[in-house]
Order: structure tokens, then sequence, then C-alpha cells
């Protein structure tokens, strides 16, 4: 299936048919792919777990202050060991208004000194960095430190982006509860096809060691 995303970043008109050129390219890409690969089958599941990441947070619950958009309601995204990208972002929650709220929770309390949230940047497709991020962490959930807020030098214009929002910690913390707080751009910028419609959010792992 083929989708033109500056026309239709919804992905909602099939359109293989009007680039007959461009399909044959992209499967003679993937063909090279399965060549250099093998003959062994599952060869993308395969390479999709030797990317799995796992850390403190993996597997861990994620509380949303604020819902991820239904068409992109994926409760462990953040959690499950992998950083999507910008071209491939198909296990993602996404956000579409001015604030994203969420809140990890460890389980137990454990010694923590680095923190960090990933967001994707796809311009042809609305979503764009969040302007910054607030990060908080607690023992309990009721008392919580001071905000520590993250923003970034991307331009809004840099088509295919992944960013780590992150924080090292000065020392080792003995906590259970890390909450973030993102700050959208709002609404797409003039120079946007989308100009005046809400832009995405799409958060992306949850890093903690």
């Amino acid at each position: 299936m083929l989708f033109h995303l500056y026309q239709d970043p919804g992905e909602y008109y099939e359109c293989s048919d009007q680039y007959p050129e461009r399909v044959a390219e992209l499967l003679e890409l993937i063909r090279e792919h399965q060549q250099a690969v093998g003959p062994e089958p599952g060869f993308y599941d395969q390479e999709r777990r030797a990317a799995r990441r796992y850390h403190k947070a993996f597997g861990k619950t994620v509380e949303y202050g604020t819902p991820p958009h239904p068409r992109y309601n994926n409760p462990l995204s953040l959690t499950d060991g992998w950083d999507e990208t910008p071209d491939e972002f198909n296990h993602i929650a996404g956000f579409r208004g001015d604030v994203m709220e969420c809140t990890l929770d460890l389980d137990s309390i454990l010694p923590i000194q680095h923190i960090s949230i990933g967001f994707i940047q796809q311009v042809a497709s609305w979503i764009f960095l969040p302007k910054q991020v607030a990060m908080q962490y607690s023992r309990d959930g009721i008392n919580w430190s001071e905000p520590m807020v993250q923003s970034h030098a991307y331009d809004l214009k840099e088509e295919a982006v992944h960013h780590a929002f992150s924080w090292d910690l000065m020392s080792k913390k003995d906590l259970r509860f890390i909450r973030f707080k993102a700050q959208s751009i709002g609404l797409c910028p003039d120079w946007h096809w989308g100009k005046g419609e809400q832009s995405w959010m799409f958060p992306d792992e949850i890093h903690v060691d």
C-alpha cells in the first residue's frame, strides 16, 4: 500500500496505482534487503527484537493524565523497549492537544540517575516535537520534586527527527514515580499546509536507569 503523506497525512487513500514507478522502486529496495538478510523467514521481527532495549522502566505502567487520541492509543508504547523512528511508528501513542501528561510507576522505589523520554517529529504528518517537556519525580506519588524543564534546538521545518529529552541527576535518587508534562506547539505553523489545524505530539520510549 502506498500513501501520499503530504496530501493525505491520515493515510485514508491508497494511491499505488498513480505512482507505478515509485512502487517498483520500493519493491526493488525490499527485494535487495531480503537478499541481504538471507532466506530465513521473519527477518523483520528478528531485527526488531534485536533492537529492543531493557531498562528499569521496561514493561512498567504508565498512567495518562491526558488520554491519547483513539487512533493512536497504544497503552504500552512508552515502556515496550523499542525506540520508534520518524519513518516507522506503528507502536506508539499519539496526542492532539496543547498538553501531554503521563506518570510512570516503577512498582517499587529504585535508585535512578538517568531519565529520558523520546519524541518524534514528522512534519508531513503534522507531528512536531513539543516546545518543552517538564519532568518531576517522587517516592510516594504525593510529594514531588520541582519541575525540571528541557527544550530543544531543532527547526520545526526539519522533516524527520527523533529527539530524547533527558535528565541526568547529579546523584542517584531513590524514587518510584516519574511524571512528564509536554507542551505542544499548538496549531500547525503558517508555513505548513495544515496551518490553523491542531498539531500532533508522538511521545516514544521512556528510558530509566
